[in-house]
């Protein structure tokens, strides 16, 4: 096995032809340049680290996620059918609500950002946290609006973080329209969850992350039951790899795809390209 540590896409330029496009729906470009050295977004997609991905891929399209001030970019990326998105992660709390809003608010007006988050609920955190958890949550959804997808991170202690998204849809539903579009990052969640949700959110999408290497048969049913048109994959890129052992880069999306098709039985070039006219759609990019 070849393991990598640079720059692959000249590599499979020969190839281009029977590689099929993929859609990254959420990945880190800030964190990744931390993690991995690399700053630009015409680098990181065809960046490898470890193994030759096993699914080879041409990422053509995808949203970067950037949820931490600290790395907001004076400039987002702009590349043809790539956007950003801009908010403020649950383990990253302002210093007040209202600060936080118009911080976000402001990042919101520039070019190339075409949604709001991640923004959400992380119960992983000391439970004295949780009630400002509660109150930014609620003040940035004041930003949300139908035309703008809203990127959920829904995070608890249980293994399917039921409580924090039975919490999380009640309080989108008191804050936010049914017609708001909804990404629900990392979903891992049950079946209830996704029927749940999509009740209430006609618009809401589900995106699937590495972590879907460990899902146990409660998590697989629910995988199987969203809806083909309501189904998203994602690297979160440095993260959730589904090779635990090595960094995550959109090399590597194609190889989450292709677990999503075993679980629902069918190919993965169902799933790569439901998931890129899925997130084309969303993003409208």
């Amino acid at each position: 096995m070849e393991v990598l540590g640079r720059d692959v896409v000249q590599e499979w330029e020969c190839s281009r032809n029977v590689v099929p496009s993929a859609f990254d729906s959420h990945f880190h470009l800030d964190r990744s340049g931390r993690v991995l050295q690399v700053y630009s977004l015409e680098r990181l997609i065809g960046h490898a680290e470890g193994p030759v991905p096993e699914v080879l891929v041409q990422v053509s399209d995808g949203v970067a996620v950037f949820c931490d001030p600290a790395t907001y970019p004076e400039v987002y990326p702009c590349a043809p059918g790539f956007g950003s998105a801009v908010g403020l992660h649950p383990k990253k709390p302002h210093a007040s609500v209202e600060g936080a809003v118009r911080l976000v608010e402001e990042e919101l007006r520039k070019e190339g950002v075409v949604a709001l988050g991640e923004i959400g609920l992380d119960w992983t955190t000391p439970e004295q946290e949780w009630p400002l958890q509660e109150s930014m949550f609620v003040g940035l959804l004041e930003l949300a609006c139908p035309r703008r997808p809203v990127i959920l991170h829904l995070r608890g202690q249980d293994r399917y973080s039921s409580e924090v998204s039975a919490l999380s849809l009640r309080l989108m539903r008191e804050n936010t329209s049914p017609t708001q579009r909804v990404h629900l990052h990392c979903f891992g969640g049950n079946l209830d969850q996704v029927l749940g949700w999509s009740t209430a959110f006609p618009r809401c999408y589900f995106n699937i992350a590495g972590s879907v290497a460990q899902f146990d048969e409660i998590q697989r049913a629910a995988v199987r039951r969203i809806p083909l048109n309501r189904l998203l994959v994602e690297t979160d890129s440095p993260n959730r790899r589904v090779q635990r052992k090595w960094h995550n880069t959109q090399a590597y999306v194609g190889e989450v795809a292709r677990k999503v098709a075993q679980i629902r039985q069918t190919t993965l070039d169902e799933i790569l390209q439901a998931s890129l006219e899925n997130g084309r759609l969303l993003y409208n990019l």
